[in-house]
């Protein structure tokens, strides 16, 4: 059984949900936690996210997540961007809409970059 991610550093910028007219285009914040990989030499690698605000209406939120691991194998070879759009519905829902990409910035040969 995989542990859990233990949270080590945030810094939180997002302001609370009950403030939504206040949230800003360009707000960001940075956290890093530290996550189980298959790899025996190195069993931990440390995940470093940016969550920024890319753009706000009244009726919508989104949300940018780049995220890095620069000490698991290959990792400096590629990082993740989530981008996530949360709008209001009728009834006071919340519709989510999510989608991710992988972005290669250098060769990938066996592991190495």
């Amino acid at each position: 059984s995989v542990p859990p991610p233990t949270l080590h550093h945030s810094t939180h910028a997002f302001p609370p949900v009950s403030t939504i007219n206040q949230i800003q285009s360009g707000l960001t914040r940075k956290f890093e936690y530290t996550m189980q990989i298959s790899n025996p030499l190195s069993p931990y690698t440390k995940c470093y996210l940016v969550d920024e605000i890319s753009s706000v209406t009244e009726d919508y939120v989104c949300i940018k997540t780049v995220t890095t691991t620069p000490e698991a194998p290959s990792g400096t070879c590629f990082h993740t961007n989530v981008y996530t759009c949360l709008s209001r519905v009728e009834g006071g829902g919340t519709r989510v809409l999510a989608r991710y990409e992988i972005v290669f910035s250098k060769s990938l040969l066996i592991l190495t970059c």
